[in-house]
């Protein structure tokens, strides 16, 4: 539910995974794995 949001808002605006994953500072493929919800982010993520 989440990672669907995540995925759809970012590729509305045209932005790459390392762009945001740098920008919450987080690791790449952590960003993969919430986008396609195998893992879930944990609070202080989704607040950013």
């Amino acid at each position: 539910m989440i990672g669907n949001a995540l995925k759809y808002m970012r590729k509305e605006k045209n932005f790459k995974q390392e762009v945001i994953a740098k920008k919450l500072g987080i690791e790449r493929s952590s960003l993969s794995s919430y986008e396609s919800e195998r893992r879930q982010s944990d609070f202080n993520t989704i607040e950013k």
